[in-house]
């Protein structure tokens, strides 16, 4: 899955309004993407440090040179880029500060986490550098970071942060016009298809899920009471087969108390139908829920 841009700002001034404005943004995209709760508040978290991170430098410095931030999407992690002026003689003292994170252990990062929150004088625009190591905790990722020097007083700061899917346990298919989201949730042993499925090569599409689900055994196998939720609201003929196939695959790879719950109209009995047939096809009860 190649990247995707999901989320872009950019403006010259950046005050408190248009900061709010920007998360209001961010959340309405996050709620759209269907992400476990936990996942859905991290990303705002991060995203409202960076914009707390970049207003309090844009406070502090006068610069022609715009701010912006960016988050991008691909299956294994979602990527933030943020970006601002600061001013020249802060460069150095930031990045140190970021080469002195980027080493810390998670024990050691913890421990320096709540040093900072009793220690870290209060000031006016409060402190970047607890915001800092808020992302770094969020994240759990080394900072990436560049400085370039525009000029004798202003310095471009960028910082890249990645949020690894594959460490939360959590691998993930966008929902697109033609085909479902599909996302596996084993920390919370959750398995989620939702949306439409009409894919130009429906065999295409469900043989590479079902090779990843052969791949990844051993994250099925540990779920205890693992549950499969169907919520379709239209399949063709070519995905119909292929349901079946995965969700054989999914049944072969899963404990026995797989729960699997099937999501129709209460009117739609040919839904109904179906999800019945499917359950005969595949020998597991399905628990029949109405939208």
């Amino acid at each position: 899955m190649e990247e995707k841009k999901i989320y872009s700002f950019s403006s010259d001034v950046i005050d408190y309004d248009s900061v709010n404005e920007a998360l209001s943004s961010i959340s309405n995209i996050i709620d759209t993407m269907h992400f476990p709760s936990q996942l859905r508040r991290g990303l705002y978290m991060i995203s409202a440090e960076c914009f707390d991170n970049m207003y309090k430098h844009s406070q502090k410095v006068l610069s022609d040179f715009p701010v912006f931030f960016e988050i991008f999407y691909c299956r294994d992690e979602i990527r933030f880029v943020a970006s601002n002026p600061v001013s020249t003689k802060s460069a150095q003292k930031i990045q140190t500060y970021l080469r002195f994170i980027n080493y810390l252990s998670d024990e050691e990062l913890k421990s320096h986490y709540f040093t900072t929150i009793k220690t870290e004088k209060k000031t006016k625009k409060g402190g970047a550098g607890l915001g800092l190591l808020i992302l770094k905790r969020k994240t759990n990722c080394p900072f990436e970071y560049n400085f370039e020097q525009k000029s004798k007083k202003t310095t471009i700061f960028t910082l890249v942060l990645k949020l690894s899917l594959k460490s939360m346990k959590l691998y993930r298919i966008s929902e697109t016009e033609h085909t479902p989201l599909i996302q596996f949730d084993f920390k919370h042993e959750n398995i989620v298809m939702y949306g439409q499925s009409r894919p130009e090569d429906a065999d295409g599409f469900y043989i590479d899920i079902c090779n990843w689900i052969a791949e990844n055994e051993s994250d099925f196998a540990a779920m205890e009471r693992p549950v499969l939720h169907v919520d379709l609201d239209y399949y063709n003929s070519s995905s119909l087969k292929n349901l079946v196939r995965f969700i054989r695959v999914v049944i072969q790879h899963s404990a026995p108390s797989l729960k699997i719950e099937w999501t129709c109209d209460s009117d739609d009995e040919l839904a109904m139908d179906d999800a019945q047939e499917i359950s005969r096809i595949v020998k597991k009860k399905f628990v029949l829920l109405e939208k």
